[in-house]
């Protein structure tokens, strides 16, 4: 038939004439990293077409799947969208596209999953359920086979009410979702293990009823404290990074707690650790002045603390002090960012030139003429940049901001007292880390006999004396500083490798009484225990052979 048809249209044309269609303009392609902008357009108005017919994204994929075979064709698709909304003005382009990005198996049809997915927040399907179930093995009675793990990663899910049918579940992955409470877990009973990480949780294990749950993983949400945990009271691990936790709550009573992270917060002390049996502690990133309690960066001078006067009577919080400083609001502030806005601190509590009130007199204290004023207040202002900007940037961030201009004797929210416990009666404590911390001395380490690891890099310690409180750490192997001023290269090569020869001189027997093994990172060879005597210890032949006057 189509070679009849094909043979009467070559009839109908005139002798001697070809029929040229025109050359079609070729597309141009766009490259893989660039998403096509009219298909997000597209799918915006797919997901208000559902909104607009069904309360849940789950009831349009059923209204879809028309035959009821649980996948949805595009002939299907195509006769739902015109009966939802004749007037969508779709196209029937439009509507391929949608099927190819929906359709992330390319089998030519939208699962439940993929129609989920792909059109906007919804509580979880029982198929997205049964999709993401592993690890089939028995249930927590032995009396029948059991799935025990469940995965529902990226599935743009807001409520997970459906999973607490499963009851028998052990592990379960949230990550990458939208949830904002996790109260329908309480009837998972037997769950041990919960990751709910990047999520939109402002609570911590808001739900009762899981007696087992020993480890939990609440990384980047959106909790600003931590709430009383202790229903959970076989909790072994939590951790909580990348939130904005200001204090140490809520975890006094969990006795079992053994692991405990808080990187990337906003910590300014430890505190509400009172006697846990916790091994391993980790505050990177945070704002820490020191191990136990907190100390004030930079000298204690009354120019410092006139500062902190300034900014005390012109700002409710240190961080809104912060904020107003940061003119051009990119997280840091520059050097004359800094000088605006303190001068204009001072300026506010009738500060003038030669106010040896405020800020001092005699030789520290400030001229009384303007122009010399001008000059100390320089001065001083580029003794503040050097305390802070200790990577040489020429910037201070919020961190180290707050640790300089927070009084040592400020109590800090929910720790009961002003210099809190710290680590000082966590006796079980086998490793630290708070790096990344503007911390200058390792005090309050000592006094710890198991500890084995100690992670400093990126501090602000500078001495080398500081290592003295290391020295009677038995159980000590792993030390790593690097990053810190102590570490920072030195001017001879004589001097280059001074520190690594005097920790190892310190900590090594017979000076000290530590394993260690590994220092910033690298192993410590026995080449170098000896070189260290050589060169430092007092007592050993071949420093004293190094220091004989051959003359006498």
């Amino acid at each position: 038939a189509e070679g009849a048809e094909g043979e009467g249209e070559g009839e109908s044309k005139p002798m001697g004439l070809v029929a040229v269609a025109p050359p079609e303009k070729p597309k141009r392609e766009l490259p893989k990293w660039v998403k096509p902008r009219r298909s997000v357009m597209v799918s915006q108005r797919v997901q208000d077409i559902i909104t607009q017919n069904y309360g849940e994204v789950s009831e349009a994929f059923l209204a879809l799947d028309m035959n009821g075979d649980g996948r949805v064709s595009l002939r299907e698709l195509r006769a739902g969208m015109a009966m939802m909304d004749w007037t969508s003005g779709l196209t029937e382009e439009e509507i391929d596209r949608i099927m190819t990005t929906t359709d992330t198996d390319k089998n030519g049809f939208m699962d439940i999953t993929e129609f989920l997915r792909a059109f906007g927040p919804h509580p979880v399907a029982r198929e997205e359920i049964t999709a993401g179930l592993h690890t089939l093995s028995r249930s927590a009675d032995a009396m029948r086979p059991a799935y025990l793990g469940v995965k529902l990663q990226r599935l743009s899910l807001n409520a997970v009410d459906e999973l607490g049918m499963f009851k028998q579940l052990l592990f379960v992955d949230l990550r990458h979702n939208l949830l904002t409470s996790l109260a329908p877990l309480g009837m998972l009973q037997h769950m041990v293990t919960l990751d709910a990480s990047c999520n939109r949780l402002t609570r911590v294990l808001d739900f009762r009823g899981c007696q087992h749950l020993t480890q939990a993983a609440l990384r980047h949400n959106l909790i600003t404290e931590v709430n009383d945990v202790s229903p959970h009271r076989a909790l072994q691990s939590l951790d909580l990074t990348g939130n904005e936790i200001s204090h140490i709550q809520g975890l006094a009573r969990n006795m079992a707690l053994t692991k405990l992270i808080l990187d990337d917060n906003i910590i300014v002390q430890i505190s509400g650790l009172e006697n846990l049996p916790i091994h391993h502690l980790s505050l990177r990133n945070n704002r820490l002045s020191a191990v136990n309690g907190h100390a004030l960066l930079g000298p204690n001078t009354i120019y410092i603390q006139a500062l902190q006067t300034a900014l005390e009577q012109s700002f409710d919080e240190i961080d809104d002090a912060f904020l107003a400083l940061d003119a051009n609001m990119d997280g840091k502030v520059s050097r004359k960012e800094l000088r605006a806005g303190l001068s204009e601190a001072l300026r506010s509590i009738g500060v003038r030139p030669g106010d040896s009130e405020l800020l001092g007199s005699g030789v520290e204290g400030p001229p009384s003429d303007e122009e010399g004023f001008k000059a100390w207040f320089e001065s001083r202002l580029d003794e503040l940049m050097g305390t802070l900007d200790r990577d040489g940037t020429g910037f201070v961030n919020a961190r180290e901001f707050t640790s300089l201009f927070r009084r040592a004797d400020e109590p800090v929210e929910g720790s009961g007292g002003g210099q809190g416990s710290g680590i000082r009666t966590l006796t079980a404590l086998e490793f630290i880390d708070l790096s990344n911390n503007p911390i200058q001395s390792l005090k309050g380490l000592e006094g710890h006999p198991r500890l084995r690891g100690v992670r400093m890099s990126g501090t602000a310690v500078r001495s080398v004396s500081e290592l003295d409180h290391l020295e009677y750490l038995p159980m000590l192997e792993d030390l790593d500083l690097a990053g810190a001023p102590v570490c920072a290269p030195s001017g001879s090569a004589a001097e280059a490798s001074c520190f690594r020869m005097r920790a190892i001189q310190k900590l090594l027997p017979r000076n000290g009484k530590t394993k260690l093994s590994v220092l910033n990172g690298v192993i410590v060879v026995a080449e170098e225990r000896v070189a260290s005597l050589n060169y430092f210890d007092q007592d050993d032949l071949q420093y004293m052979d190094t220091k004989r006057d051959d003359a006498q």
